[in-house]
C-alpha cells in the first residue's frame, strides 16, 4: 500500500467519525425529534380546525383555557406529541443555558 492510498484510507475514517459525531450531536438529535413530532402533529391534528375554534389572543384566560381543555380532551397520541414538544423545549433551554455558561467560563487546560 503506497502513501497516497494509506492517506485516503485514514482520511475516509476520520471523515466518517466526524460525520457520526455531527449526526449524533445534541442539536442534531433535537432537530430530528422536532421534525418527527411536527410531522406527527400535522398527521393527527387538523390545524385549520384548531385555528377556527381558537379564541382571540386578546383574552388570555380563554386562550389558556382552550389549550388546556384541548389537551385534556384529545387522543393519547396527540397528548404524547404535546408532552414531547414540552420535553424538547426544556431540553433545548437546558442545552442553551449550558452552552452560554461554557462560553462565559471556558475550560482552560493547565500545564503541569
Amino acid at each position: 500500500m503506497n502513501n497516497t492510498a494509506l492517506h485516503k484510507r485514514i482520511m475516509r475514517r476520520v471523515w466518517a467519525v466526524y460525520v457520526y459525531r455531527k449526526a449524533t450531536s445534541p442539536m442534531a438529535l433535537q432537530t430530528y425529534i422536532f421534525s418527527f413530532l411536527t410531522w406527527q402533529l400535522f398527521i393527527y391534528v387538523s390545524m385549520s380546525s384548531v385555528m377556527a375554534n381558537m379564541p382571540s389572543v386578546k383574552t388570555p384566560f380563554a386562550f389558556v383555557q382552550f389549550y388546556f381543555h384541548s389537551f385534556i380532551n384529545t387522543e393519547v397520541w396527540v397528548q404524547a406529541i404535546a408532552v414531547g414538544f414540552m420535553s424538547l423545549g426544556i431540553w433545548f433551554v437546558r442545552n442553551t443555558v449550558r452552552n452560554m455558561k461554557a462560553a462565559r467560563y471556558p475550560k482552560v487546560a493547565h500545564a503541569r
